[in-house]
């Protein structure tokens, strides 16, 4: 086991750093699997490297923990062996990459086939139940039927040049699938780079080009989801339309965590936002910087947090979110939301892009016992990080 000379510091801020993934660029690291040996007390941490564009290497392990205001030193060392680490594993099919971390399923993420556009199902919680509803694509007993386009994890758009890719059926648009450039496990993350076009209902119109960058991380018994979009106007410009069907990341909890029922009857979900707002009346087409959906699963309760990077276009988000178990994102829409406010959407010029980064953080407990504020300010300013 080689050694080198490569020391890291981490400096917390404000809050504590508790199982969250950090990254740094380190210029020409030594060979070999990667991990890091925390100077205090000897445990070793993977870590997982990938090349950047600029021709350096970017390290990234999961900080198992450091309190807020506090320093932690590590020494960056190799190995022949990456085995005794549990691994992130992708695996692809025809119409599916199955992902799991050691021996659990975390998702399917769905891309082929007749589908519309792409979707994240099931996605397994803390207690290995799905966290997201399973219709359409499986029919369970006691689960709502509505909306057969709200499937599990998803990107979607309801007027883009005119053109429906919400909901699905003949006079809909298309999420279609072009290649993966990357399909990679490793013991820190999985990592997923997928490549489609958005297109009219007939798929002979291109709209636009996306490439969508997914990342899986190993931090335990929670789970966290990076869900980058690269949207490009390639062939004309692209207008986004003040339209409530709108989430650049979309998502349909377990019928179990809906917070009231299709027939009124309260349930045992709780939405809550950066803002403090609770539930569908205080959050819907409100802006946040994030927004939690909790409730009962099984018996346990269970949550995901959507999270929006603090660098998205029309940041904070405004959020399309109903009691009945949908939460979205929607950064382009003011007056559908508040007929007294103008009507928006947002044009993108022909040639030009936009990206939208989003993190899924789904957890066991409340939105209090996830400490989600931690967890977001963990995600938008991260820990100082000094190569030695």
């Amino acid at each position: 086991m080689p050694s080198n000379n490569i020391r890291i510091s981490v400096k917390t801020l404000s809050h504590d750093c508790q199982q969250v993934p950090l990254s740094t660029v380190i210029d020409n690291p030594p060979d070999g699997n990667l991990f890091l040996i925390d100077l205090n007390n000897g445990i070793q941490i993977p870590c997982q490297r990938e090349t950047t564009g600029e021709e350096k290497t970017k390290i990234t392990w999961i900080e198992p923990g450091i309190e807020k205001n506090s320093i932690k030193e590590y020494k960056l060392l190799t190995s022949n062996n990456n085995s005794e680490f549990s691994q992130v594993l992708l695996k692809e099919s025809k119409e599916k990459i199955d992902v799991s971390i050691g021996e659990s399923h975390l998702t399917s993420y769905y891309f082929g086939g007749s589908i519309h556009r792409p979707y994240f199902h099931p996605v397994i919680g803390p207690f290995g139940k799905s966290v997201t509803r399973a219709f359409p694509m499986e029919h369970v007993e006691g689960e709502t039927d509505d909306h057969q386009h709200h499937r599990g994890i998803f990107s979607g758009n309801g007027a883009v040049n005119g053109v429906n890719n919400w909901t699905e059926g003949e006079n809909c648009g298309y999420t279609d699938h072009k290649k993966f450039s990357k399909i990679e496990s490793g013991s820190v993350f999985g990592h997923l780079v997928h490549h489609s076009n958005w297109t009219d209902p007939t798929k002979t119109k291109i709209i636009l080009e996306e490439i969508r960058e997914m990342k899986f991380f190993n931090i335990g018994s929670s789970r966290i989801l990076d869900i980058d979009l690269y949207l490009h106007a390639t062939k004309e410009d692209v207008f986004f339309s003040d339209d409530k069907e709108i989430g650049m990341i979309s998502l349909r909890v377990a019928t179990s965590m809906d917070i009231m029922s299709p027939e009124g009857v309260a349930n045992s979900g709780r939405m809550e936002n950066s803002a403090g707002g609770i539930n569908e009346d205080e959050i819907w087409g409100k802006r946040a910087h994030w927004c939690d959906y909790s409730g009962v699963v099984d018996g346990k309760m269970v949550g995901v947090t959507l999270f929006d990077y603090d660098k998205n276009y029309n940041h904070p988000v405004r959020w399309h979110a109903r009691n009945y178990g949908l939460l979205t994102s929607n950064p382009f829409s003011t007056n559908c939301f508040n007929p007294e406010l103008p009507k928006t959407g947002y044009n993108l010029k022909k040639g030009n892009s936009l990206i939208f980064k989003h993190r899924v953080y789904i957890h066991a407990g409340t939105t209090e016992e996830a400490k989600v504020v931690e967890k977001y300010q963990n995600y938008i300013n991260p820990p100082l990080i000094t190569i030695k």
